[in-house]
């Protein structure tokens, strides 16, 4: 008996030892109260920042005055692009092809191209179906077209689609 709580007693000290070690060494590589500044950006291309306005912050600029003043923020890109990818057998002559996408109220256009007169809408509640119409409302038309006159400035990514129904107007 006296020998199990000797055993239990030098395991736990052990423990806390080795506890202690690895705490005092991570301490030890990790910076404690450093100067040093790191920044990160992913994708400057889609945050709008330049390399020099975030050297300009990192080295003390005020960012009210580095940044263009807004109204409301940060504002969100007018459109999506990118390329379809439909269900087999769904439209298959639309499979692959490059989008535009602009949003209006509840509605979502795409324009597909290089498609003349092939548009497809959804609505908020169809996330991965659409409705295929060949004329759409001259705003959303308009608005397409100067999404597709800015292409580089659309987010971009795959648009998944399982259903295309065809309708005759929107």
């Amino acid at each position: 008996m006296d020998t199990t709580i000797k055993k239990v007693v030098l395991g736990a000290v052990i423990c806390v030892g080795g506890f202690k070690s690895i705490s005092t060494l991570i301490d030890a590589i990790t910076p404690q109260n450093t100067q040093e500044n790191i920044a990160v950006i992913q994708n400057a291309r889609d945050t709008g920042v330049s390399q020099d306005q975030l050297d300009a912050i990192l080295q003390g600029a005020d960012p009210t005055e580095v940044f263009a003043p807004t109204a409301a923020g940060n504002t969100p890109l007018p459109c999506t692009r990118g390329e379809i990818e439909l269900a087999d057998g769904v439209n298959p002559e639309m499979q692959g092809h490059e989008f535009v996408s602009t949003q209006i109220n509840d509605r979502t256009y795409i324009k597909v191209m290089p498609f003349e007169r092939r548009f497809l809408v959804q609505r908020s509640y169809q996330s991965v179906s659409a409705t295929e119409y060949a004329q759409i409302p001259t705003n959303a038309e308009r608005q397409l077209q100067d999404a597709i006159a800015k292409v580089d400035n659309c987010e971009h990514r795959t648009l998944y689609l399982s259903s295309v129904a065809v309708a005759s107007e929107p």
